[in-house]
């Protein structure tokens, strides 16, 4: 695709070509103007092209918008969350925290509203879903999404392949973590799949033969493992050299390393605060279909999911792309996956249920699976007849392959005129050229995300593959937008959703947080907070307490009495220890939850997930797979 063939949304100057024209929103009044997530699911919407408006009278009891459209259809989108799980507790209730300690060392938050974000992406990707349900002829007006199962959704891969049997690395002596640093004091981030150009890298600056052995295993295990606990030697060769020669040796032997950049989206002016303001899309209207034949076939049911009647090929590897058409699949869509001959090279990444892989069977389970040669004429025939029954074509191949194979969009749109043609990229199609290779860890370095991840021993970015995940979810709630618009109005796009826009919007998304909730200044919030190292984890009788940052005097006053009441009877310095250890997770939790006290066991493995008494209700195990319930559910409900 050439740099013309996309336009950047930009709704000062292309808002009559938005995806979501017509789209109005309006708030409840039981809506708050403080809820973070409510802002992100505005935010996202009006980025795509809707409007939003005053508030409506509602009968709400719970969060709410009201999406509606200028052709009739509406939808209420409820946030059920009755228990006012915040962010960071979620983290910790869903294994996030856990799994980030393999890299952190220690039970501490992501520092990011990671998971409120991914919310807000799948709230409006199943509500857009759902006025499509209503053109086809549903009458469900009402989603409730969860956030519990939201988190679940973030987390499944990993809690899947824990229940197999990963064993997670722990840290052995004279072993850092990434990120590296420089002579000149440059952190920064290595990326690399070939351990030839591995072994070649680290041959340049001397590194004995058996340390560059010894650490590619660990390396390329941290996309599964969370943790990448690699020989001192490593980093103390490369803090002998300066950046720019590290640099050299790098592009010569063909490896990608990144800085790890500023959190400051005002330092990327030209590469990531304009995918603030516009979003991770980028789409170009390729034709208008002027007869409804194309679109008949999709008219002929209402089922309980809003994509039954949409198929979607996908030609797809790792994690964005499959996972992005996981989320559809789970919305209704009937979902192709192209394979090359023998089959996706990752079914066999251990640990293994059978003979396939946890990970792989987590983002690909339920999908069609047809293997292709599209290097082949014979391939290509077969491609070309695929497509011709699709609505969506989606591919998330390198920079080059679509040209190379001569399955661009244009060439695609000559089969296939009312087919749909997406794409999930690193940085964007064509790349953002500062940009490094587009992966989850580098692009968590070049987009500030990396600089904003709490890390007690240092800073460097998350070993959880979460711009993966809201890349994923961003293709997915583009994807869903484009076909809104074609049954709109008949408009045929192509769209491409970035791994870098997904992570600009996460950074705004922290900025948003920071200004509606800044620290507390009464001195009775300060003190409990500064007391207990707020927010913080605690030993119980059985398992680990996490306790969120106070932030009204009640709590502060309710946690101070609690303080007072135990330091008279062990005046001991350890009366922190003395008092949580008193009792089990399930009775502080309780506890806290009638004081509304934000806080929650720390769950570490599958086997928590599936005993804790809020996530349970969410998950099951059959034969040693587990089994997560939709993150929405649909109904005829009041709006």
């Amino acid at each position: 695709m050439t740099a013309s063939s996309f336009r950047t949304i930009d709704l000062t100057t292309q808002k009559t070509q938005s995806l979501l024209e017509g789209l109005k929103i309006q708030l409840s009044d039981y809506e708050s103007e403080s809820d973070i997530l409510m802002c992100r699911i505005k935010k996202r919407a009006s980025l795509l092209g809707a409007v939003l408006q005053d508030r409506t009278s509602s009968k709400a009891t719970s969060q709410s918008l009201l999406l509606s459209d200028n052709l009739g259809l509406s939808v209420a989108l409820c946030i059920n969350n009755p228990l006012s799980h915040t962010e960071a507790s979620l983290q910790a209730m869903s294994g996030l925290m856990a799994w980030h300690k393999h890299n952190s060392q220690q039970f501490v938050p992501l520092g990011l509203p990671y998971l409120t974000e991914l919310t807000a992406s799948l709230a409006l990707t199943s509500s857009i879903a759902n006025l499509i349900g209503q053109i086809k002829g549903n009458s469900l007006k009402r989603i409730d999404i969860f956030p519990e199962r939201v988190a679940l959704v973030a987390m499944a891969q990993y809690l899947a392949m824990e229940l197999a049997g990963l064993k997670a690395p722990t840290k052995k002596d004279n072993t850092d973590s990434p990120p590296f640093k420089s002579q000149d004091h440059i952190l920064f981030e290595i990326e690399v799949l070939d351990p030839y150009k591995w072994g070649a890298f680290w041959q340049a600056f001397n590194l004995p033969s058996s340390d560059i052995s010894t650490s590619w295993q660990p390396y390329m295990q941290r996309y599964v493992s969370a943790s990448a606990w690699l020989p001192t030697s490593l980093f103390n060769l490369l803090q002998q050299h300066d950046f720019q020669h590290i640099q050299i040796i790098a592009e010569r032997v063909g490896i990608s390393i990144c800085a790890l950049n500023s959190s400051d989206i005002q330092n990327h002016k030209n590469d990531i605060a304009p995918l603030a303001e516009s979003g991770p899309w980028r789409y170009q209207t390729l034709n208008t279909l002027n007869e409804s034949k194309p679109l008949n076939r999709l008219l002929d049911t209402a089922t309980q999911q809003p994509l039954t009647g949409i198929t979607v090929v996908e030609s797809t590897r790792l994690i964005q792309g499959p996972m992005a058409t996981h989320i559809l699949r789970m919305l209704g869509a009937r979902v192709i996956k192209i394979e090359p001959v023998g089959g996706d090279p990752m079914r066999g990444m251990p640990p293994l249920i059978g003979d396939l892989s946890a990970h792989f069977h987590t983002i690909n389970q339920g999908k069609e699976v047809v293997e292709l040669d599209l290097h082949s004429p014979e391939g290509k025939a077969d491609f070309r007849a695929l497509i011709q029954s699709a609505d969506v074509f989606f591919h998330n191949w390198g920079p080059g392959r679509a040209e190379r194979l001569g399955l661009t969009q244009e060439k695609v749109n000559q089969i296939a005129p009312h087919l749909i043609y997406a794409s999930a990229s690193g940085s964007g199609n064509p790349p953002t050229p500062s940009a490094p290779i587009g992966t989850d860890f580098m692009m968590q370095a070049f987009s500030g995300v990396a600089a904003n991840v709490s890390n007690p021993n240092k800073m460097g970015g998350a070993l959880i593959t979460m711009i993966d995940t809201l890349g994923a979810a961003a293709a997915a709630e583009g994807i869903v937008s484009a076909l809104f618009r074609r049954f709109k109005d008949g408009s045929v796009n192509a769209i491409d959703s970035s791994m870098l826009g997904a992570a600009s919007l996460l950074i705004d998304a922290k900025r948003t947080a920071d200004a509606m909730h800044p620290p507390a200044n009464q001195k009775v919030i300060l003190d409990i907070n500064q007391t207990l190292n707020l927010p913080n984890t605690f030993t119980t009788r059985d398992g680990t307490l996490f306790i969120e940052t106070i932030r009204t005097p009640h709590q502060a006053e309710v946690l101070q009495g609690m303080l007072d009441r135990v330091k008279k009877t062990s005046p001991s310095p350890f009366f922190l220890h003395t008092l949580f250890i008193s009792h089990n997770t399930a009775f502080w939790e309780e506890q806290f939850t009638q004081q509304q006290i934000p806080s929650s066991q720390v769950n570490q493995n599958a086997q928590d997930i599936l005993h804790h008494p809020v996530m349970k209700q969410h998950v099951s195990v059959n034969h040693d797979t587990l089994n997560f319930l939709s993150p929405w559910t649909y109904s005829k409900g009041e709006q």
